[in-house]
């Protein structure tokens, strides 16, 4: 007889060893893969979301700068407001410096009635007493005199030609209208608070106002380089100027350049404050400038002036930094750090008819008048 324990292993159904599973093998991630491509869409989508407050900024930037190239292209000129005015006062009455100025107050006019939040409300530079406004646009004035230019002059067409007396020119009044707007609080008597200041996605208005300002930009100098190949006549000539005028206004109000709050905001890093908009506005106004200066001055590309009957580019040629660069740049830097105005967007803002504004633009032009005599008495 068997046992009940033998009897059981040998009926019992056989057991079955268990066998363990393969380790599952891990794939590398592919570069190329779904996954991957979309932790880069998202890292694009990111970047430009940072980036799109400053689109209208760029946009207004791209198209001064468009038109700073095509001023040179046509007339043979640098665009430069102060030196508009300061030709002026000199008695240069030459009729290209009206008709420029001219399409400045009308393109200012445009900015009221069709794009009015291009400028501060009037309280702004209200809040600043009427005796500072007159320091600010005397310093201006004459500060932009006797060093020969401002943000536009020096600031994109110097420093488009690699030029290092423009260079000096720009450090020279960035730095002092940085340590006038934080010495003085200008951006804080504005009503701006401190911090860092990133605006606010633009609206879909100032968006198609700014790129429409950039596409006529490109429009009226491609315009007129077709024009020059069948005419050449001194009222084309100033007609560009006067459309220039006007798109160089639109271009500064869709870049907020016309609100001083922008500026000292800008200017106000000494004050901790600091809007960094207007330097893609320098920044837009240079990648144009610099690559079309540079063909037009180092190649025969355009062996004379589109439009000009001058049959050479006037570039400046003056490689000194003396005391009246020097002078002159901090003397204008203090001045648009004191009120957040320089000549260009100051000349635009009279078409506000605001009183500051106003007596800013004639205390300017009394200051290039003072200029003037201290030149002639220091020889």
């Amino acid at each position: 007889q068997l046992s009940k324990h033998t009897l059981a292993s040998r009926t019992a159904a056989p057991t079955r060893t268990k066998q363990a599973l393969p380790a599952p093998r891990l794939l590398p991630l592919h570069p190329n893969s779904s996954t991957q491509k979309r932790r880069e869409s998202l890292t694009r989508m990111n970047a430009l979301g940072a980036l799109e407050p400053f689109v209208v900024p760029l946009c207004g930037g791209l198209a001064i700068g468009t038109l700073s190239l095509g001023k040179l292209a046509l007339s043979g000129k640098v665009l430069g407001i102060s030196g508009a005015v300061k030709g002026l006062v000199v008695g240069d009455r030459a009729l290209w410096r009206y008709s420029f100025i001219a399409g400045l107050i009308a393109g200012g006019f445009a900015l009221v009635n069709y794009f009015p939040s291009a400028f501060d409300p009037a309280s702004t530079l209200a809040a600043l007493p009427l005796s500072r406004i007159i320091t600010a646009g005397f310093l201006v004035g004459s500060g932009t005199f006797l060093g020969n230019g401002c943000t536009s002059g020096h600031g994109i067409c110097g420093n488009a030609r690699f030029s290092l007396r423009s260079l000096t020119a720009t450090l020279t009044f960035m730095a002092f209208g940085a340590a006038a707007g934080g010495l003085f609080h200008t951006a804080a008597l504005q009503g701006v608070q401190p911090g860092l200041i990133i605006p606010p996605p633009p609206s879909t208005s100032a968006v198609t106002f700014a790129t429409s300002v950039l596409g006529s930009s490109l429009a009226l100098v491609s315009g007129l380089a077709l024009m020059a190949k069948n005419i050449r006549a001194t009222w084309l000539e100033l007609a560009a100027d006067f459309g220039t005028g006007v798109l160089f206004a639109l271009g500064l109000g869709a870049a907020g350049m016309t609100m001083p709050t922008k500026v000292s905001s800008f200017l106000g890093v000494f004050a901790g404050t600091f809007d960094p908009s207007l330097a893609f506005v320098m920044g837009g106004a240079l990648l144009v400038a610099t690559p079309g200066y540079q063909l037009i001055m180092r190649t025969k590309v355009l062996p004379h002036p589109l439009l000009a009957t001058a049959s050479t580019f006037n570039l400046p040629t003056s490689k000194t930094i003396d005391w009246k660069l020097l002078g002159g740049a901090a003397l204008f830097g203090t001045g648009w750090g004191l009120a957040g105005l320089c000549p260009g967007p100051a000349l635009v803002s009279v078409a506000t008819l605001q009183v500051p504004s106003i007596v800013f633009v004639a205390s300017l032009v009394a200051g290039m008048v003072v200029a003037q005599k201290v030149e002639q008495l220091a020889g």
